[in-house]
């Protein structure tokens, strides 16, 4: 799936962007009224010097890793938490998501940016998130390549 997905990659422009979020193709023709959000939790990583990775995990505060930017999407208003040995790139491009989601909403969505500092602001996006355990999975690096034999 890794391989598809920088095969995938590679097709796009530098501009064009490319998210990865869950539902599947079998969501895509739901009708979805205008003011219904589904809280979510949005993970920026870096793969290589050019592109980022847009994922979305678990919705609980377990999920947050100090390494990444993270956006906490509740619909009408949004969040984008810094974590303390993130790039300055996904700042920058969580940044610019943050921005797009706010226009592609008519500017009816509220943006907060925090970082991990425990300011009032660190709390209160902290607090937004449930403490529920999540199931761990393996990721494998994507910007490394490996030779199986």
């Amino acid at each position: 799936m890794k391989n598809f997905l920088n095969s995938l990659l590679s097709v796009f422009k530098k501009k064009s962007k490319y998210r990865t979020l869950a539902g599947g193709y079998a969501s895509g023709f739901n009708h979805v009224k205008p003011n219904e959000y589904r809280p979510r939790l949005l993970l920026f990583h870096s793969v290589d010097r050019k592109n980022m990775e847009l994922i979305e995990v678990p919705f609980s505060r377990r999920s947050l890793d100090s390494t990444d930017v993270f956006i906490l999407d509740m619909g009408t208003e949004a969040y984008q938490w810094n974590g303390r040995g993130c790039t300055k790139e996904e700042k920058f491009r969580a940044s610019q998501f943050l921005q797009q989601l706010e226009s592609d909403r008519n500017g009816r969505c509220k943006t907060e940016v925090t970082d991990e500092d425990g300011s009032e602001e660190h709390k209160k996006f902290i607090s937004l998130l449930p403490d529920v355990a999540i199931e761990k999975k393996i990721q494998q690096k994507i910007g490394k390549k490996v030779i199986y034999r």
